[in-house]
């Protein structure tokens, strides 16, 4: 039988579980938002979107990604348009309701922040907040 080595830590285990909120976006101009700071050696377990009144224009976009962490901008990463659905009110999470391009995000290098990207189409922009839950592991 082969020896088990012991590589467990408590220095790697979290007591710190964080959930942050956006501002609330009133009708926002389109465009490429931070809304949140995650700080390094955090890792995001869950993110919502929550539409408070509906964007009007059918095609309008609404996505929801991350910036940072030394790593390539990924804009839908949590959310693409057609899961957000900016023209239907409700709340959503990222995940594990609904397939996303990746399932958490670990910002081990450095910190970093959620971001949106929205287009009214030439509608109304909706009213919504994001969420986000992160624990930090030091």
């Amino acid at each position: 039988m082969a020896t088990l080595t012991d590589w467990t830590s408590r220095a790697q285990q979290s007591d710190r579980i964080w959930v942050a909120r956006s501002e609330t976006f009133v009708d926002p101009d389109d465009g490429y938002y931070a809304v949140i700071k995650v700080p390094t050696k955090a890792l995001i377990t869950q993110v919502w979107i929550h539409i408070a009144t509906a964007f009007t224009a059918a095609g309008a976009i609404l996505t929801v990604g991350f910036e940072g962490n030394g790593d390539t901008a990924v804009t839908n990463c949590f959310f693409t348009t057609d899961i957000a659905k900016p023209t239907e009110t409700g709340i959503k999470r990222s995940f594990p309701d609904v397939a996303v391009s990746v399932e958490g995000k670990w910002f081990d290098t450095y910190r970093g922040v959620i971001t949106i990207t929205t287009d009214d189409q030439g509608g109304t922009a909706g009213t919504f907040t994001v969420f986000a839950e992160f624990a930090e592991i030091f």
